[in-house]
């Protein structure tokens, strides 16, 4: 009965450390793809023919 207890209160703890995670991948992404869109406009960028 007592690890039920611990449990319920681990969860919440969880809960609240995942919000807190998820936060911060969207962050992290947020970054990550604006630097795979400047990867990209570089590429194109290469891949077109000089005028």
């Amino acid at each position: 009965m007592k690890k039920k207890k611990t449990e319920v209160s681990d969860k919440k703890e969880t809960d609240k450390s995942f919000d807190a995670l998820l936060e911060e991948m969207v962050e992290e992404n947020k970054s990550v793809t604006s630097g795979i869109k400047k990867i990209l406009k570089d590429i194109e960028k290469r891949n077109k023919p000089d005028n």
